[in-house]
């Protein structure tokens, strides 16, 4: 007969390290993919804003340099709008990733307290088919006992 493998706990906490472990590396690898792509068009939107820039202020750089002033500070306003507005959106980003982790960590606690009422259950399983194989040993010790006291001729010592 085969004889299965007891699952230990330690087993189980190696399983749900791994599978945490190749979650987070996938989670590693999509946060990084975003964050490359929305850095990207950040940059661009940077780059595409910063010619613009250029080139208005060199047409107004000769109209007046009040009006050039203004319009210098209402551009990189509106840069650093556009970088708040994304960052904003990576944090929003970020905070949902967080609530996913938060909800994962969660699944997992679930499962820890899973497998712990079946490591209890198979315990008290254990236990019972114990108790059984005792019970039956003792109804054969029994069984003997009994077919000795029939036997008229047999002096037992009593101790």
């Amino acid at each position: 007969m085969a004889q299965e493998k007891s699952v230990t706990k330690k087993d189980i906490q190696q399983l749900l390290s791994g599978q945490t472990r190749a979650i987070l590396n996938v989670v590693d690898k999509k946060i990084d993919g975003q964050t490359k792509a929305i850095l990207n068009v950040v940059d661009k939107k940077f780059q595409e804003n910063q010619k613009s820039l250029l080139k208005s202020i060199d047409r107004k750089l000769q109209a007046n340099q009040e009006k050039m002033a203004v319009m210098v500070f209402n551009a990189f306003q509106n840069t650093q709008d556009l970088f708040v507005e994304k960052f904003g959106q990576i944090d929003k980003k970020f905070d949902q990733i967080d609530r996913k982790f938060d909800q994962i960590d969660k699944k997992f606690d679930q499962m820890d307290k899973k497998f712990d009422q079946v490591v209890t259950q198979v315990n008290n399983i254990s236990l019972n088919m114990v108790d059984v194989v005792h019970q039956e040993e003792f109804d054969k010790l029994e069984s003997r006992v009994a077919d000795l006291e029939e036997i008229p001729n047999l002096q037992l010592k009593k101790v």
